[in-house]
């Protein structure tokens, strides 16, 4: 089986999905609620930056507003890693993990239309030569393992 979109039945494994999040950042401990609210928020240098990415009011909100912030001069080394981490602590919600085992073997690819081939892979025509890296995805099958106790 292969769940191609983070819709419907399978809207629990998007990154706006409501969920509660913890975090430490510049110093400080931050609650998210979503994974979206995490990733865009450690994007900023400032703590100004960061309160107004969480004070957004939902997921999509957040997205905006991370993409009109000034990014880390680290952020491409350190993205991998603060979304594996944002997604991980998502799943340590029994509810949540118990629908990401459900998904069983499912391959978990997180299409969309909006060009992201690094953490999915778009679906459009401008992209349909463009294999998708589908990192979230990845990120996914690898916490489902575990939680699993199997290796991915």
């Amino acid at each position: 089986m292969v769940v191609k979109e983070f819709r419907d039945k399978y809207a629990f494994l998007s990154n706006f999905h409501p969920c509660w999040i913890d975090f430490n950042y510049l110093g400080y401990r931050w609650s998210a609620t979503s994974v979206e609210h995490v990733y865009q928020a450690c994007k900023a240098t400032d703590l100004p930056g960061v309160r107004w990415i969480m004070k957004a009011r939902h997921a999509g909100h957040a997205k905006a507003r991370g993409g009109d912030t000034v990014l880390r001069p680290d952020w491409d080394e350190i993205k991998d890693h603060i979304m594996e981490g944002a997604v991980r602590q998502k799943f340590q919600d029994r509810a949540l993990a118990h629908l990401l085992l459900s998904t069983g073997d499912a391959t978990l690819i997180e299409g969309n239309r909006w060009h992201d081939n690094y953490w999915g892979d778009c679906g459009c025509k401008k992209c349909a030569k463009i294999e998708g890296q589908n990192k979230l995805g990845k990120i996914l099958v690898k916490i489902r393992s575990e939680l699993k106790g199997v290796s991915p």
